[in-house]
């Protein structure tokens, strides 16, 4: 039995995809999908006191990435040298592989206090600790008197 990933219909052509995943145009630009190239998933989450950035990259180890702070941007890049083998072989199939990546974050002015941003990598997951400024944090709500 041959399992066939192609659908084809008139209105989605299986020319079309072949556009798409690059087996028919070469226009010099790496295959995604033949390199296995992938970014890390990102979360942002907003607390009463700080922001927390969170990224997905299993596998790796806290000196394959750079943060960065210049004026009001946070770059994280990540770097890793291609491995074919691990410890016990080749690999035969590969799906996750993060070989670089950059991305940047623009904070606001007057909303992060940059002398305490912090980070950690535990579990797979790498955390950008974002305090507020004083500022930035949500004020209590409070009655006004009417005069």
């Amino acid at each position: 039995m041959t399992l066939a990933r192609r659908c084809s219909s008139d209105f989605y052509p299986a020319s079309l995809e072949n556009l798409f995943n690059g087996s028919e145009f070469n226009l010099g630009l790496p295959n995604l999908k033949e390199t296995r190239a992938t970014t890390p998933a990102v979360n942002i989450i907003e607390n009463q006191d700080d922001f927390t950035i969170e990224v997905a990259a299993p596998g790796l180890k806290k000196e394959n990435f750079s943060i960065e702070l210049n004026k009001d941007r946070i770059t994280l890049s990540l770097e890793k040298k291609d491995e074919e083998t691990t410890e016990s072989g080749q690999y035969q199939t590969r799906e996750f592989n993060y070989r670089s990546f950059k991305k940047n974050f623009y904070l606001g002015e007057n909303i992060v206090d940059t002398d305490k941003i912090s980070a950690k990598y535990c579990d797979g997951i790498l955390q950008l600790i974002l305090p507020k400024t004083e500022q930035a944090k949500p004020k209590p709500s409070r009655e006004i008197e009417i005069l």
